[in-house]
């Protein structure tokens, strides 16, 4: 019996998403360093679901 694989990649994109929709890149001319902070946390864990999961797994291969 296989264990039914979670669908991680779509909501690690969901998270990206708003972390970028959500806070400004600039506040008062100044960087927001949280934000990219933020971003840079979550993008390593989704590009590692994608690799895990191989092209035949995302419905692209």
């Amino acid at each position: 019996m296989k264990v039914p694989k979670i669908p991680f990649l779509p909501l690690l994109l969901k998270d990206i998403t708003f972390i970028h929709e959500g806070n400004k890149t600039f506040h008062d001319n100044l960087v927001n360093f949280e934000k990219l902070f933020v971003a840079g946390y979550v993008r390593p864990h989704a590009t590692e679901v994608a690799f895990f999961l191989g092209p035949s797994d995302t419905g692209h291969g």
